[in-house]
């Protein structure tokens, strides 16, 4: 029986844990003290819940005392929760977790503080569009998923360009997820429309793919056969691929790639404990540990690429690069959001 996405990750966290205790970088006895006053932390976070859940794990290991908790639901429902408790006067969260475009939308709304842990500061100027309010623990890849079993060898090599993904031969056979909904496509989609332009939406609404209300569920349609093709993002790619699922990966090109971030809540009810995850976060232990779990590239130097399929000889990474920029994705996001509602419901 197929495992669950994070199965694997959860059996070798006590090893992943072993393996960086010898770089482990200290926080200030101050803040650590601080911190186990509080005694504990919330995250909100848009990332799958076992993940978070294996996240957390790790931290309530390494430190004792501060206990870290977590509510995890997709991008815009968790934005609804996150500036509802906000807008109560009633703060439940010291973090939120999140893609670009939530991001942005919290900081126009003046809903995180700036804090820049110093065991960031090896991140690349490149990497801090959101620096201090918020910091990239993550780069995302947007990806096309086959099921080996039901794909030719010539529909394989048509999956490497996005023209190929919309070739009518993919028609009925293609899942994707919703942009309204799932941040990590709200920023593909927009870069495919930056790319490609709005006639791109037109020809997928053409092959008449399946909409999920997360990455998951689409992923899991093309594992059993309901989908021959799924667009998702490289995490769930990896992480599926490692628990034997009959799925291999390709990266057409210019390939999208985001960040995902993680900022403080205004008013955060355990600022120390929150201030303290974040530096031990951005640490090469925890830069590293979140890699093995979230099976993604993290923004910290020289941590090596952990995801299961790295090795793999049909591997090729992606080969052309269009990297998102937070500006105009604020300028430009909800105008490619309304040609992609547009081309599919017509």
């Amino acid at each position: 029986m197929l495992e669950s996405p994070t199965r694997r990750t959860l059996l070798t966290l006590p090893a992943a844990l072993a393996a960086t205790k010898a770089f482990a970088q200290a926080p200030a006895p101050s803040l650590v003290e601080a911190a186990k006053r509080e005694g504990e932390l919330m995250i909100y976070t848009a990332s799958p819940a076992s993940y978070i859940e294996a996240l957390a794990k790790v931290f309530n290991a390494r430190f004792p005392g501060v206990r870290m908790r977590t509510y995890s639901a997709t991008a815009a429902p968790l934005l609804e929760r996150f500036m509802a408790d906000s807008k109560r006067g009633a703060v439940q969260a010291d973090l939120v977790q999140t893609s670009d475009d939530m991001m942005q939308r919290l900081l126009a709304e003046k809903l995180i503080e700036p804090y820049d842990p110093a065991s960031a500061a090896v991140i690349p100027p490149e990497y801090r569009a959101l620096s201090p309010y918020a910091l990239p623990d993550r780069l995302i890849e947007n990806v096309v998923i086959y099921n080996v079993d039901m794909v030719t060898e010539e529909e394989i090599k048509l999956l490497q360009s996005w023209d190929g993904v919309v070739d009518p031969r993919f028609k009925g056979r293609i899942a994707v997820a919703d942009p309204n909904v799932v941040g990590g496509w709200y920023n593909g989609f927009y870069m495919l429309w930056k790319s490609k332009g709005p006639e791109w939406f037109t020809k997928l609404a053409a092959v008449k793919p399946t909409i999920y209300s997360s990455n998951i569920p689409g992923v899991e349609s093309v594992i059993s056969g309901q989908h021959a093709v799924g667009l998702t993002i490289d995490p769930y790619a990896s992480s599926y691929f490692a628990n034997k699922a009959p799925i291999q990966t390709a990266w057409p090109e210019p390939t999208p790639i985001w960040f995902g971030y993680v900022a403080l809540a205004k008013g955060a009810p355990h600022s120390n404990a929150a201030k303290l995850f974040l530096e031990w976060f951005f640490s090469e232990e925890g830069m590293l540990t979140w890699a093995k779990i979230y099976q993604c590239a993290v923004p910290r130097p020289g941590i090596s690429d952990v995801r299961a399929f790295a090795h793999e000889p049909w591997f090729t990474g992606a080969r052309q690069r269009f990297v998102l920029k937070p500006a105009d994705l604020a300028k430009e996001g909800k105008l490619a959001l309304a040609d992609w509602n547009k081309a599919m419901k017509g």
